[in-house]
Formats: C-alpha cells, structure tokens, sequence
C-alpha cells in the first residue's frame, strides 16, 4: 500500500460495532456527548504481514509502494475511485490518531473487541 510501514492502523471488525452502538443507544446519558473512540486494535502496517504469517503460517509482507505503482494494481477502478483510495492512505498517515492532543490509550475501555489476530483466527481468513 502507499503508506508509511510505521503507520499505526487502527482496525476495527465491523461485527463488533453492532454491540457497540446498542449499548450507546440503550445508555445515552452515559455517552452523549463523550469522545468515543471504537478500535479493536492499533497496530503499524508493517506488522500486519506478521501477524498475518503467525496466525496464517502463509509468508506474508507489508511493502510500501509509491502512488504510480498502486496506481497500476488498480488499473480496472476508475481513476477518481483510485484518488479516493490514495487520499484515504495519506488520511491514515497524518490523522490516524483522530485529535493528536487526546491520550486515547488512557480512556476507559468499556467493549472487549476484537484484534486483528482475534479475526483472523475466527474467519480463518488466507488472503485468498
């Protein structure tokens, strides 16, 4: 992907979501107007490879690539669908952290949600 191999991800298994959202629906003087932030695990891009070959046993890396070499693996999506994708990336980069002043590690963890290890071992997913 074009992005930086020390990016922090933060993934989310949209299975949890639905939880999520019935317990702030169910409890909204709890959570209206609160931050919330929903992840399931913040991990660099370079090591999803790595966990993807520990889960997997598959070899795997997790190679950054420039805008024109992503751009040549898309070559069937439209060239607007492709500038949203590589806005999308370079979105990753600078505001994966959504408000760079705000500890979110300190907060309050309310939902036990998946890791990315977690999901693969459910969905036993090869990258297939």
């Amino acid at each position: 992907a074009p992005i930086d191999s020390q990016t922090k991800l933060h993934l989310l298994d949209i299975e949890d979501i639905g939880s999520v959202v019935r317990e702030i629906l169910n409890n909204p003087e709890t959570f209206v107007g609160h931050d919330i932030c929903i992840c399931g695990d913040t991990i660099r891009f370079a090591d999803i490879s790595k966990i993807f070959t520990k889960v997997t046993g598959k070899a795997a890396i997790s190679k950054t690539i420039n805008e024109e070499e992503f751009r040549l693996m898309l070559f069937e999506m439209p060239r607007a669908a492709q500038d949203d994708l590589i806005d999308s990336y370079k979105w990753f980069e600078e505001y994966i952290d959504y408000d760079k002043d705000k500890d979110w590690t300190t907060e309050q963890k309310l939902w036990k949600l998946k890791t990315f290890e977690d999901w693969l071992k459910q969905t036993r997913w090869q990258g297939d």
